[in-house]
Protein backbone atom coordinates (compact mmCIF):
# COMPACT_ATOMS: atom_id res chain seq x y z
CA UNK A 1 0.00 0.00 0.00
CA UNK A 2 1.04 3.63 -1.10
CA UNK A 3 1.85 6.02 1.54
CA UNK A 4 0.59 9.42 0.43
CA UNK A 5 1.47 13.25 1.48
CA UNK A 6 -0.52 15.93 0.38
CA UNK A 7 0.15 19.63 1.44
CA UNK A 8 -3.13 21.11 2.04
CA UNK A 9 -1.98 24.53 2.69
CA UNK A 10 1.01 25.57 4.06
CA UNK A 11 2.06 29.06 5.33
CA UNK A 12 1.79 31.68 7.32
CA UNK A 13 -1.91 31.85 6.62
CA UNK A 14 -2.24 27.92 7.65
CA UNK A 15 -0.69 24.71 7.59
CA UNK A 16 -2.01 21.51 6.86
CA UNK A 17 -0.22 17.96 5.88
CA UNK A 18 -2.28 14.85 4.87
CA UNK A 19 -0.82 11.69 5.50
CA UNK A 20 -2.16 8.19 5.08
CA UNK A 21 -3.02 6.00 2.33
CA UNK A 22 -6.59 5.86 0.23
CA UNK A 23 -8.23 4.48 3.60
CA UNK A 24 -6.85 6.45 6.50
CA UNK A 25 -5.04 8.62 7.37
CA UNK A 26 -4.01 11.71 9.84
CA UNK A 27 -3.98 15.65 9.40
CA UNK A 28 -0.24 17.16 10.72
CA UNK A 29 -1.69 20.38 12.22
CA UNK A 30 -4.95 21.91 10.83
CA UNK A 31 -4.47 25.74 10.13
CA UNK A 32 -7.05 26.18 8.27
CA UNK A 33 -10.63 26.01 8.70
CA UNK A 34 -12.91 23.03 8.41
CA UNK A 35 -14.49 24.10 5.49
CA UNK A 36 -10.90 24.15 3.65
CA UNK A 37 -10.12 20.75 5.00
CA UNK A 38 -12.62 19.15 3.27
CA UNK A 39 -12.67 21.20 0.75
CA UNK A 40 -8.92 20.36 0.10
CA UNK A 41 -9.17 16.31 0.81
CA UNK A 42 -12.13 15.98 -1.30
CA UNK A 43 -10.07 17.48 -4.66
CA UNK A 44 -7.73 14.29 -3.86
CA UNK A 45 -9.91 11.86 -3.28
CA UNK A 46 -9.73 11.67 0.44
CA UNK A 47 -12.87 11.20 3.06
CA UNK A 48 -13.07 13.48 6.13
CA UNK A 49 -14.03 9.92 7.54
CA UNK A 50 -10.62 8.74 7.34
CA UNK A 51 -9.05 10.71 9.36
CA UNK A 52 -7.81 9.57 12.05
CA UNK A 53 -6.66 11.63 14.22
CA UNK A 54 -4.50 15.01 14.46
CA UNK A 55 -0.91 15.96 14.86
CA UNK A 56 -0.49 19.14 16.07
CA UNK A 57 3.52 20.32 16.16
CA UNK A 58 2.71 23.28 18.50
CA UNK A 59 0.23 26.15 19.28
CA UNK A 60 0.53 29.06 16.98
CA UNK A 61 -2.80 29.76 14.98
CA UNK A 62 -1.14 28.89 11.24
CA UNK A 63 -0.94 25.44 13.02
CA UNK A 64 -4.19 25.39 15.30
CA UNK A 65 -6.72 27.55 13.25
CA UNK A 66 -9.05 28.87 16.15
CA UNK A 67 -10.06 25.23 17.17
CA UNK A 68 -8.24 24.54 20.34
CA UNK A 69 -7.74 27.22 22.76
CA UNK A 70 -4.15 27.47 23.93
CA UNK A 71 -4.83 25.84 27.72
CA UNK A 72 -5.32 22.88 26.04
CA UNK A 73 -1.69 22.66 24.61
CA UNK A 74 0.64 22.12 27.81
CA UNK A 75 3.55 22.09 27.04
CA UNK A 76 2.73 24.12 24.25
CA UNK A 77 6.65 23.13 22.85
CA UNK A 78 5.50 19.36 22.30
CA UNK A 79 3.71 17.94 19.76
CA UNK A 80 0.03 16.82 20.49
CA UNK A 81 -2.13 14.20 18.79
CA UNK A 82 -5.69 14.84 19.12
CA UNK A 83 -8.53 11.97 17.89
CA UNK A 84 -11.86 12.22 16.95
CA UNK A 85 -13.51 13.21 20.10
CA UNK A 86 -11.34 16.41 20.34
CA UNK A 87 -12.16 17.71 17.14
CA UNK A 88 -15.55 16.98 15.76
CA UNK A 89 -15.42 19.95 13.81
CA UNK A 90 -12.89 19.06 11.64
CA UNK A 91 -13.26 14.90 11.60
CA UNK A 92 -17.39 14.39 11.04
Amino acid sequence: MELLFYSLSSGSSGNCYYVGNESNGILIDAGISASAIRKFLNQIGISIQSIMGILLSHNHTDHTWKFLPGSIISPPSQPIKYGKALLPEIIT
